[in-house]
């Protein structure tokens, strides 16, 4: 399928400050093309549902969570012509992780604060088994905010051979998305966290 039409009648960050914009949703969908076809993703902050309509063009199934129940609603009649996409209401911050299925990859788009963040990348990283590997992706890490954030929750994991940044995608450092406000770093990055070695603790 054409990324046009995948990305087609979905706004983009200039439209809707809270989803990625059309540039991310292109260079995730070349990034990953075919080849998580038969893998399945989380979303962690489903908002309005734009991007979890991309994951799903992507991944064998998406399971997105969120707690605002009008969103919730919202994204599943935006997305009610698909049928890989497993909705959850709750707060990821006051709840376990818990899935019965194998995810391999992890959509983080919720609180941006760094407390938030790590918490969402250390939960993650909880569902990697044994000898696996976990595809991490991340809006907002360029996010022009007064407060520590992605950016700098990731920053953490700079000393651990466990996690690397393999590719920065959307727009780049001073792109507008909205008036006074501009990218300081790339829009998001994907990342990568490997279970392969367990001799490395983390941090």
């Amino acid at each position: 399928m054409k990324i046009s039409s995948i990305i087609d009648n979905i706004p983009d960050k200039t439209q809707d400050k809270n989803t990625t914009s059309l540039e991310f949703k292109k260079d995730l969908i070349e990034y990953l093309g075919d080849d998580y076809k038969d893998k399945i993703c989380l979303e962690v902050g489903t908002s309005k549902g734009y991007s979890t309509r991309i994951l799903s063009f992507l991944f064998k199934k998406v399971i997105t969570v969120e707690n605002n129940s009008e969103l919730v609603e919202f994204a599943k009649k935006f997305n009610e012509d698909i049928d890989n996409i497993d909705y959850y209401l709750g707060d990821v911050y006051q709840s376990e992780w818990e899935f019965d299925e194998d995810i391999q990859v992890v959509f983080i788009d919720c609180n941006h604060e760094i407390s938030y963040v790590l918490s969402d990348i250390q939960n993650s990283i909880n569902l990697c088994k044994d000898d696996q590997e976990l595809l991490l992706i991340f809006d907002d890490y360029g996010l022009d905010n007064p407060w520590e954030g992605v950016k700098e929750a990731i920053q953490k994991y700079d000393d651990n051979p466990k996690f690397s940044i393999l590719k920065g995608i959307g727009h780049s450092r001073g792109w507008n998305y909205k008036s006074g406000k501009f990218l300081r770093e790339v829009e998001g990055v994907i990342c990568k966290y490997s279970n392969k070695n367990r001799s490395y603790s983390g941090s």
